[in-house]
């Protein structure tokens, strides 16, 4: 699998053309519910790679990446409560995650 060399480059590469091809959906996979821990792609990241979940809405995507075009960095480190797990959420995210990046 293509490790893009950053979130920017993964969202225009893969994301953008998803999107277009289909417009309605509201996750990567498509479903409307349901885990999904396919890996839809991989970034770096701060000197790490990360991967996205396939289950994550593209709407919380959306979000990181216009902020990165704004010149903000939208993402913060934390880890997961059961796994401790190092993951990334969007910074002042509020309502339901949506967003599954993990560290590879």
């Amino acid at each position: 699998m293509v490790v893009y060399n950053s979130f920017i480059e993964l969202y225009k590469n893969k994301i953008i053309s998803l999107v277009r091809a289909h417009p309605d959906w509201i996750r990567l996979d498509g479903a409307l519910s349901g885990g999904n821990r396919e890996i839809f792609g991989k970034f770096k990241y701060k000197n790490k790679i990360w991967k996205i979940h396939s289950d994550s809405h593209i709407e919380k995507l959306s979000i990181a990446y216009t902020k990165f075009l704004n010149g903000e960095d939208p993402f913060k480190e934390t880890y997961t409560s059961k796994n401790k797990l190092l993951k990334l959420e969007l910074k002042n995210n509020i309502g339901f995650k949506h967003l599954y990046i993990y560290l590879t």
